[in-house]
């Protein structure tokens, strides 16, 4: 009785599945609703036949072709439950000592003896007035095999059940299946944000992180020495999170192990004379390389940040930000060279 009251009560906020696992005196169907005034039992009150009936075949007993027993004896000694007995030199089975253990299969030397399946008891379902299903199991009397058809009643229990509105059928189709398998979205963490402005790095549009170059610069940064690998670039697989993680270990570690670091040689310079500090090339550097000399009034270059990336040059108004290396005599020399 308490398990049918817990099953009512939870079923109000939660999936339940009531299971009666008594095999050999099923009963939670009464409790959960007595017994069908057609005279069926174990079927809740006024709910008519169970939805489901499905046979339990989990034994075996033996069958002896007597054509073939030559009355050896030898099924009857072996057998340990004492269920052969020898009867005018025929081997008799009694069905209620039969475990179906097989042995006698195995030990008839004329392969007189065949194990057949039996079916020993069944399951059945209802879903109940309350909204959750019942799923039940009866061993049929003077069988064996109580636990086997516990098992299978809990096995009926799990089988998934999904249910959807159907939008062609204008109704809900109830499926079983082995496994559902979900696919929520992967978004990006609360904290990317906050993390990009103190780090001072770019987001895309659905708010990862986003990477230097996505072929040949995948896990770094557009600043040097931060790098990312995995869920934090864009949703992927393991297998790629894995080799995205192994290559900026590798990266770190090429980095730390280097006794020194050198600047770039090509990085940007300002000439003092040109420069009117309009500042739109501090507004365009994306590795925050330039600042403003407030007493000169001109913009100067942090060599250790700059990348050489000629952000700054392309929309200098005066001219006065050039590459160093990369001077116009140098850039019209190579134009040459190519034609």
């Amino acid at each position: 009785m308490l398990v049918s009251v817990l099953a009512m009560l939870f079923a109000k906020d939660r999936k339940v599945v009531a299971v009666d696992c008594d095999a050999d005196a099923p009963n939670l169907a009464i409790w959960l609703g007595g017994v069908n005034p057609e005279g069926e039992p174990s079927v809740p009150y006024g709910a008519g036949k169970w939805d489901k009936t499905i046979p339990v075949i989990a034994s075996a007993r033996p069958e002896i072709d007597y054509k073939k027993c030559n009355g050896c004896g030898l099924c009857a000694e072996n057998c340990r439950f004492s269920a052969i007995k020898m009867i005018d030199r025929k081997p008799k089975i009694n069905p209620f000592l039969c475990e179906g253990c097989g042995a006698c299969e195995v030990i008839c030397p004329k392969r007189a003896i065949k194990l057949k399946p039996v079916q020993n008891g069944e399951i059945k379902v209802k879903k109940l007035k309350y909204g959750f299903p019942l799923v039940s199991g009866q061993l049929f009397p003077g069988e064996t095999g109580s636990g086997k058809v516990v098992d299978q009643i809990k096995t009926e229990a799990e089988k998934v059940k999904v249910e959807f509105q159907e939008p062609a059928l204008g109704d809900v189709i109830t499926l079983e299946a082995d496994a559902v398998v979900l696919s929520p979205a992967i978004l990006p963490h609360d904290s990317n944000t906050g993390l990009a402005e103190l780090l001072d790095l770019d987001l895309t549009e659905n708010g990862f992180f986003r990477e230097a170059e996505v072929k040949f610069r995948p896990v770094d940064f557009t600043r040097e020495g931060i790098y990312a690998c995995g869920l934090a670039l864009y949703p992927r697989n393991i297998s790629e999170s894995i080799a995205e993680a192994q290559a900026a270990a590798q990266r770190v570690v090429t980095l730390l192990g280097r006794g020194q670091l050198q600047a770039s040689p090509i990085v940007a310079e300002v000439n003092p004379r040109w420069c009117t500090g309009c500042e739109l090339c501090i507004e365009a550097c994306p590795y925050g390389a330039r600042i403003k000399d407030i007493m000169k009034g001109i913009v100067v270059v942090r060599e250790a940040l700059c990348q050489g990336c000629g952000a700054c040059a392309a929309v200098c108004p005066s001219g006065a930000t050039k590459l160093r290396q990369f001077t116009d005599k140098q850039v019209f020399s190579m134009i040459d060279a190519g034609i």
